[in-house]
């Protein structure tokens, strides 16, 4: 799974250390900095450097004065179209060409998402998928939606709503981040 995918990127791109930063209310009280040595063969012979931390707050401009430029921004089951939550700061925090990852537990989430980024200039076009699900043109191949392979199986049951089933995380929305470039405020 995730660790796989890791210990591919340093590999191929001969990196000796990844800084892996979770961020958000739902991190641990006390911010987590461990490093970790992970082999790539088992045998020890090769490895890389995981540095894991963990900031419970969110992703403001605090907090990136003291953080590198992430290369990949993963959110979680975001709720961007959720009027509960506003993801406006961060939105305007992140730099053109950085990937982007998005998760979803629906379909139809995913597809609002799709929308959500493109309408904050986030993606440079809908996902082949989003279009094709909303019947309209305009789409390209730089992004994608799909199925999350690595989605855990355990169907779960709204609290607000009975007949309201879905799997956490089961949709992926990803692409490179496409706005125009901005400095960095540190």
């Amino acid at each position: 799974g995730y660790t796989e995918a890791l210990v591919q990127l340093a590999e191929d791109f001969g990196i000796s250390t990844i800084e892996l930063h979770m961020i958000g209310p739902g991190c641990p009280d006390c911010d987590i900095d461990e490093d970790r040595t992970i082999n790539f063969e088992g045998n020890g012979s090769k490895s890389f450097n995981l540095r894991l931390m963990t900031h419970k707050c969110l992703y403001t401009s605090d907090l990136i004065a003291i953080t590198s430029k992430p290369h990949v921004v993963a959110f979680f089951n975001p709720g961007f179209t959720c009027p509960d939550y506003d993801w406006e700061e961060t939105m305007n925090l992140l730099d053109c060409g950085s990937a982007i990852l998005c998760t979803s537990n629906t379909e139809l989430e995913g597809v609002s998402d799709c929308n959500y980024l493109l309408d904050h200039k986030l993606l440079p076009h809908l996902p082949p998928l989003a279009a094709e699900i909303m019947d309209v043109e305009g789409y390209g191949d730089l992004t994608f939606f799909a199925e999350n392979p690595y989605a855990g199986t355990r169907v779960r049951q709204s609290g607000t709503m009975a007949n309201d089933l879905y799997v956490k995380s089961r949709w992926m929305i990803g692409g490179i981040i496409a706005k125009p470039e901005k400095k960095r405020a540190v």
